[in-house]
């Protein structure tokens, strides 16, 4: 009996394997970084290989040298040239060419001090090493400082560039999968129309007088709090002694909303939740008035579980113009933090259909303005963000990475769109 003959069927490509058995045999190419990571705080790198028909295989890193180290990466294979190069021009950063030995110090040093930081490892890592070379002594060393110093000026707003380009890639992978539609569209037809109302309020001179004295007495407090809580060998007793320089301060006549909200982040810093509610609860009674602190005070009160409480200091108002104490306007980034409380607020009642909105308006500010955006209204973004990575990965029943690897619609619809860009 003679067997049958079997056909061969044609081996599915797999990037990550590519990778692992090909990445470092691909000549290295062109590196780049962000002109100013040294000063941000953030690097953002990019690392290609080239292939003999002319693509290229590329990694992108996100390292944070002042309190997380290597945060996210990720990488595609064998893509046309000029993808590479369209993203990098139309990143919100700056970017110049740099050697490979710089970058790859960053990222392996950055990889090390995640792990003295205790922070999770970027789980992606495990493939996306393969652009870069093995980390052995051919590659010479570079000392590059990670963690705060004490020549360390001004607040850094890491939280602004943590994850940007994978908060990118989510929206526009969930619109293609679910569509662009909102999923409840008479509650964010109404909210549109109210937002296309707003008028903002311009700081006048003497409130912006006003905001520089108070930041100059809240600053060196600021900075003393970071250098304790980022200190190598955290000591419990220096944060307590800080916390008592912080209430006399408060006692004894520098009544400044900034003060009221850097004590409650001490008892966050605590885990003491009870002393968190009393300082936020005092926040509020001594400045009902005060738009940025009421709004900053309301989201440390989500986290604390009182949302009740949050939506009475609203009024229960879903638009700005419904707000018990926006009478005289809000500035715009007054607004936004409100969308990114009522954002907070919708997630923490898991109705994120309702939140979607408030995400969406949140988004669109960053856009505009990239400023606008501290690690407050981040922290929602990326939160509603894992949510919709969630639903993706539920959906197509694979890691994210994945999805962008090897979903057929999503990769043609990354080349159509690398091509036009191209035009």
């Amino acid at each position: 009996m003679s067997k049958k003959n079997k056909k061969l069927q044609p081996t599915k490509f797999s990037p990550k394997a590519y990778l692992k058995e090909r990445g470092r045999k691909l000549p290295l190419y062109k590196c780049w970084i962000n002109e100013e990571w040294k000063e941000e705080g953030m690097a953002h790198i990019f690392i290609s290989r080239k292939h003999s028909n002319g693509n290229i295989t590329f990694g992108t890193y996100l390292i944070d040298l002042l309190e997380k180290g290597l945060k996210d990466s990720f990488a595609r294979v064998n893509e046309p040239e000029h993808l590479l190069e369209e993203i990098i021009r139309d990143h919100e950063f700056e970017f110049i060419e740099v050697d490979y030995h710089l970058v790859h110090n960053i990222i392996y040093g950055g990889l090390e001090f995640a792990d003295e930081m205790r922070q999770k490892r970027d789980k992606e890592f495990i493939w996306t090493q393969y652009v870069l070379e093995e980390d052995t002594d051919d590659i010479p060393w570079i000392d590059i400082p990670f963690g705060y110093d004490d020549e360390v000026k001004e607040e850094i707003n890491l939280a602004h560039q943590s994850g940007q380009t994978v908060l990118s890639m989510v929206d526009l992978v969930y619109d293609l999968t679910f569509g662009m539609q909102p999923k409840d569209p008479d509650f964010y037809e109404k909210r549109l129309d109210a937002k296309e109302e707003v008028k903002y309020k311009a700081f006048n001179e003497d409130e912006a007088e006003a905001y520089m004295r108070d930041m100059e007495i809240f600053l060196p407090y600021l900075e003393e709090y970071e250098k304790i809580i980022h200190e190598e060998s955290f000591d419990p007793a220096k944060l307590d002694s800080f916390q008592e320089k912080v209430e006399t301060a408060l006692l004894f006549g520098k009544r400044l909303p900034q003060l009221y909200d850097l004590l409650s982040n001490i008892f966050i810093q605590k885990e003491d939740e009870v002393n968190t509610l009393r300082i936020v609860q005092n926040q509020l009674k001594a400045y009902p008035y005060h738009p940025t602190s009421t709004f900053f005070a309301m989201l440390k009160l989500i986290e604390l579980g009182k949302i009740d409480e949050v939506e009475t200091l609203l009024g229960a108002a879903l638009d700005v113009k419904d707000l018990p104490f926006a009478k005289d306007g809000l500035s715009v980034f007054e607004v936004c933090l409100f969308y990114t409380v009522r954002c907070k607020i919708f997630m923490a009642r898991n109705d994120f259909d309702k939140a979607e909105v408030y995400y969406d308006f949140v988004r669109d500010f960053q856009m505009e303005d990239r400023h606008l955006i501290t690690d407050l209204h981040l922290n929602v973004l990326m939160e509603f963000g894992e949510y919709k990575r969630n639903l993706l990965e539920e959906h197509y029943q694979k890691p994210f990475i994945d999805i962008l690897e090897e979903e057929e619609e999503v990769v043609k619809y990354f080349e159509k769109m690398a091509k036009e860009i191209g035009i």
